[in-house]
């Protein structure tokens, strides 16, 4: 197990969470560190080799592995989380990511 540092951003937070004190409507940046097994990331083609990068200088600064990069064809990444998919990273293009959340499978 590793501690992931985790900043976190979003345009307003949508309801309660109380693991980051925050109320509905509120702008949300929060850096807290969390106790995780692994952090698994899906990502569109498109990405593949800068996060690749990422992903590895991560590792390298931590000295830990706890980043698992998966790269597949964005229709195919989209698909696999509206199927229900557990990921805790997701990168597409903006449209697709606009779609999961008004789909409910992003928050």
């Amino acid at each position: 197990m590793g501690i992931a540092h985790v900043a976190v951003l979003a345009r307003a937070c949508r309801r309660r969470c109380p693991l980051l004190d925050c109320k509905p409507g509120m702008p949300l940046l929060k850096e807290t560190h969390v106790p995780v097994e692994s952090i698994k990331m899906l990502s569109s083609m498109a990405t593949r080799e800068i996060l690749s990068r990422l992903v590895a200088a991560y590792a390298e600064i931590t000295g830990t592995a706890l980043v698992q990069l998966e790269s597949a064809g964005g229709v195919d990444v989209a698909r696999r989380v509206q199927s229900g998919e557990v990921v805790d990273i997701v990168v597409l293009a903006r449209g697709a990511i606009d779609q999961l959340i008004k789909g409910g499978q992003l928050r």
